[in-house]
């Protein structure tokens, strides 16, 4: 491991040791406040939750396909359960510490269909997209870490204006950044991130993962609005802070190495970003969430895999 490995690998324990420090002072802090029946949402809400965590893999899965197929030179591909249940075992793997266990697990589910290097281009390229669209949808957090509602009035139109900016050009003019990359990455990885296919294709392919942010976050709302009390309920501007700032965390969580998934980094930086909306609320709604997503992850891996065993025991 290099210096700036080390150096990455001690700050991803840095910014972990913070996260829990500050959810569990969170917890202490908040205890007198939070009763076990306010703090269970209803049925419905779970309901929306599960739904909205199923509609995020689902496109997430569908934009890895997307980029596969258009944007790695890839031959012919297997077809859809194939493809959606290499991709759900792949995404199982991240619960392993370490984070290049998705791609380990992609190459050995396909390596007889596809090759080894439009396989590991493809889940390159979805880490950028997910990574842009989830900068494009932090920038639309901006206002609500500014405690001044004066102050914060411009900055919804400047972030708004700079989340529209960066996301046009990422998805239009994509060449310098791959340039770019190509310049800083390991060199294990520069053959892999050369920008193939057409320019229309990828601005899609950005289209369908700025929508799997909008999903991942959307997921939060109805738990939060279940067990909101008066003045804890989130209006419409409140639930665009909210879904952005789930994209905020979810970046920073992605980039703790030692973090299976982000776990604790995540919700600790959640919390700190709409505490200014409601910290108990905030509390309570993500760690359903992560709950409520974690069960929904394995329930459609499990019925990915007996899609295909029926399918192949069908033939």
């Amino acid at each position: 491991m290099g210096r700036l490995g080390r150096m990455r690998r001690l700050g991803s324990i840095v910014l972990l040791v913070l996260a829990l420090v500050f959810l569990w002072r969170s917890f202490v802090e908040l205890g007198d406040a939070i009763t076990f029946r306010e703090s269970v949402p209803g049925w419905g809400a779970v309901l929306l939750a599960a739904l909205a965590s199923a509609a995020w893999l689902v496109s997430m899965a569908l934009g890895w396909i997307w980029v596969l197929r258009y944007n790695t030179a890839a031959g012919p591909l297997p077809g859809f359960p194939r493809l959606f249940a290499a991709f759900m075992r792949s995404f199982i793997s991240r619960y392993v510490p370490g984070k290049v266990w998705p791609a380990v697990v992609l190459w050995e589910r396909l390596h007889d269909e596809v090759g080894p290097s439009p396989v590991l281009r493809s889940y390159l390229l979805q880490q950028l997209h997910l990574l842009a669209s989830a900068a494009v949808l932090s920038i639309g957090a901006v206002p609500l870490v500014l405690d001044n509602a004066e102050a914060a009035a411009p900055w919804t139109g400047i972030s708004l204006a700079l989340a529209f900016g960066f996301g046009l050009i990422w998805a239009l003019v994509p060449r310098p950044f791959f340039t770019l990359a190509h310049r800083f990455a390991p060199e294990k990885w520069r053959d892999h991130l050369a920008f193939q296919g057409a320019v229309a294709p990828w601005a899609a392919g950005f289209t369908i993962f700025v929508a799997v942010g909008l999903f991942q976050g959307a997921a939060v709302i109805p738990i939060w609005q279940s067990i909101a009390g008066p003045g804890q309920a989130l209006d419409p501007g409140a639930m665009v802070g909210v879904v952005c700032a789930y994209a905020a965390a979810r970046v920073i969580g992605q980039g703790v190495a030692v973090v299976p998934a982000g776990i604790g980094v995540r919700e600790g930086v959640f919390v700190l970003l709409v505490s200014g909306l409601s910290q108990e609320i905030a509390l309570v709604s993500v760690l359903w969430l992560r709950l409520i997503a974690t069960i929904v992850e394995f329930l459609v891996w499990a019925a990915s895999g007996a899609l295909v065993r029926c399918r192949k025991s069908g033939r």
